[in-house]
C-alpha cells in the first residue's frame, strides 16, 4: 500500500511516498514554505500540490491510497476545513486527510504512539496527546508573541545583542560581524529595511541560528546567553506540556531543525535534567512519516 506523507512545515514543504507493507520510503520531494498564516491560504496548498507532484513522478506512480498532511499555522479545526476546501479547488483530494504539523511530529517521533513531542524548528511548540487521544499543546504562538527559543528567536536576539554592542550598551561581541557577513550587509542599518519592510522574514532569520551556535562554541559570551537561554526557554516549554497530560510522563521526543545540532541537543537535555528532571529524546521517524501514520490510522477508522 502506498500512502504519501507531507510535511508543510514553515521553512519547507516534505513529501515521502511510503510502501507501508514493506515500511520503506520509496521517494521525497521538497518544495518551499506552506505555513498558511505566513505565505497565505492559496499559495500554501500550492506548494503542497507541487511537492505531490513531484514524488508521484520520481517514482512512476500516479494513485495513491491516501494522503495524509500536516500544515504548520494549523493547529485549530476552522484552520483545516480552510486548507480541505482550497485543497479540493485545485485537486482531486479523495483519502486526503489533514491535521497540524505539531500532530504529525509527535506520531513520526513516538513511531505512532501517544507521548509528547518538543518541536524547535522556525517556531516553537510542544504537543502531546492524552490517553483518551484528546490533543495539548503549550506554545505555536507565532513569532510575535511567541516561539521562545526558535530559530527564528535566537537569530532575532543574535541581531539584537548585535545592535545594542555596536551602540555600546552592551559588550563587544562577534555577533556583529556575523550579521553583517549572514545577511551580506555593510552596516546594520540595513537590518531596519530587511526586517520591516519584508515583514519579519522568520526563514532568514532562523537560518542564523545555527552560525550563533559556532559562534558560542568558540567562546563569544553574548551568542552563549542566547543559546542557555533558548535552551531554557524550551525546556520550560516542554515542562509546560507535560503538566497538561492526564499521565506520568518523564520523557519527551524532540524534533525540528535546531535538534540537528549536536550542540544544542546537549544543552537543551541538561536543561531539561537540571530544572525539570525529565529526559528526552530524538524522533524516531520524520514529521512527514508521522502524517502517513496519520493517514493510516484515519484509513482504519
Amino acid at each position: 500500500m502506498l500512502i504519501a506523507g507531507i510535511d508543510a512545515g514553515g521553512s519547507k514543504t516534505e513529501c515521502i511516498i511510503v510502501d507501508t507493507e514493506k515500511d520503506k520510503i520509496i521517494t521525497r520531494a521538497q518544495t518551499g514554505a506552506a505555513n498558511y498564516q505566513v505565505v497565505g491560504l492559496e499559495a500554501a496548498c500550492r506548494e503542497i500540490k507541487l511537492a505531490l507532484e513531484q514524488a508521484k513522478k520520481r517514482a512512476g506512480i500516479s494513485c495513491l491510497k491516501a494522503v495524509g498532511i500536516g500544515l504548520a499555522g494549523a493547529g485549530r479545526r476552522e484552520d483545516l476545513v480552510k486548507i480541505e476546501r482550497e485543497m479540493g479547488k485545485i485537486m482531486n483530494s479523495r483519502n486526503f486527510f489533514f491535521s497540524s504539523d505539531a500532530h504529525i511530529a509527535l506520531l513520526g517521533a513516538t513511531g505512532g504512539s501517544t507521548g509528547a513531542v518538543l518541536i524547535a524548528g522556525t517556531g516553537s511548540i510542544a504537543y502531546g496527546l492524552k490517553k483518551n487521544g484528546a490533543k495539548i499543546r503549550s506554545g505555536g504562538w507565532g513569532p510575535i508573541i511567541g516561539d521562545e527559543g526558535s530559530g527564528f528567536w535566537i537569530g532575532l536576539e543574535a541581531a539584537k545583542k548585535a545592535v545594542r554592542a555596536e551602540e555600546m550598551r552592551a559588550e563587544k561581541t562577534e555577533l556583529k560581524n556575523l550579521v553583517l557577513e549572514h545577511f551580506n550587509f555593510s552596516k546594520l542599518e540595513e537590518l531596519i529595511p530587511f526586517i520591516y519592510q519584508q515583514q519579519l522574514p522568520r526563514q532568514k532569520i532562523a537560518a542564523l541560528a545555527p552560525a550563533v551556535f559556532d559562534l558560542a562554541q568558540n567562546g563569544d559570551e553574548a551568542a552563549l546567553e542566547i543559546c542557555q537561554e533558548a535552551a531554557a526557554e524550551l525546556a520550560l516549554l516542554a515542562h509546560s506540556a507535560l503538566l497538561k497530560l492526564d499521565y506520568q510522563e518523564d520523557k519527551i521526543a524532540a524534533a525540528g531543525g535546531l535538534i540537528k545540532s549536536s550542540y544544542f541537543y546537549q544543552l537543551l537535555k541538561e536543561k531539561l535534567r537540571e530544572n525539570y528532571e525529565l529526559e528526552i529524546y530524538k524522533a524516531k521517524k520524520s514529521a512527514a512519516y508521522g502524517a502517513v501514520f496519520m493517514a493510516l490510522r484515519e484509513l482504519e477508522n
